[in-house]
């Protein structure tokens, strides 16, 4: 029930790597279906930096998730306020990121659903709204809404034994990584510094980052980072007889 895409993604892959290339809009007729829906997908490496110890990436790491986290959280509450607010033109707006376990590499999505005659202005205040934060950052009494949220998020969670055990199974798997690029087995006191190093970012230090990832500058060059408008792909699933405009 679907048309085939005009072009192929432009997606490039090395191994396990891979990248957006340049900017792409495809529509997908769909023949029942009377609404519209637009999918804009972004790629984020982490890990994108190179010289430091594996536990100095471990943390700068957590500190480019939490980043992440607090940015796209705050670009959703901002698309909702002028999509659905402002211009009344959708219902809600969904924003995740995800990606597979120890995995350097992040998927970023904003989802939603319109009128197909909508779906050419809706895409130019996307675009407008992530240059804004390109350049302003977002807006603060967003940005202190989402971490006071993230900071009451993570002190629950340490008080839960799930939250625990999945620092465990992280730990052995990142050790177990470590190992291997170092081709070597450490000592015991080496591993036993390894799971403290781990039980810190769980804890306190996951709270301490927040705090830094939280701020104006880092925000604003996480925008510019991660949500590179030049290399995303979007795709917009349409009415058989609409014809959205690029």
């Amino acid at each position: 029930n679907t048309s085939t895409l005009s072009s192929p993604l432009p997606f490039t892959s090395v191994g396990t790597n891979f990248s957006i290339t340049h900017r792409q809009i495809e529509a997908v007729h769909l023949r029942q279906d009377d609404k519209a829906s637009s999918l804009m997908v972004f790629r984020a490496n982490t890990r994108d930096y190179g010289g430091e110890s594996e536990w100095v990436e471990e943390e700068n790491d957590l500190f480019n998730i939490l980043s992440l986290d607090i940015a796209f959280r705050s670009l959703q509450s901002a698309l909702l306020d002028s999509l659905r607010i402002d211009m009344g033109k959708v219902y809600s707006v969904t924003s995740d990121w995800s990606r597979g376990s120890l995995s350097p590499l992040a998927l970023i999505s904003i989802g939603l659903h319109c009128h197909p005659k909508d779906l050419t202005q809706i895409t130019s205040e996307i675009e407008r709204c992530i240059q804004v934060h390109h350049t302003d950052g977002p807006n603060p009494d967003i940005v202190k809404g989402t971490t006071e949220a993230l900071i009451t998020k993570q002190k629950n969670a340490l008080k839960c034994p799930s939250h625990w055990l999945f620092w465990i199974l992280d730990s052995y798997k990142s050790y177990k990584v470590h190992e291997w690029k170092e081709k070597s087995r450490h000592s015991l006191v080496e591993s036993s510094r390894w799971v403290q190093h781990f039980a810190y970012l769980r804890s306190e230090g996951k709270l301490n980052l927040i705090s830094k990832a939280m701020t104006s500058d880092n925000l604003t060059a996480t925008y510019q980072r991660y949500f590179d408008i030049s290399k995303s792909v979007q795709i917009l699933l349409c009415p058989s007889d609409s014809t959205p405009a690029a």
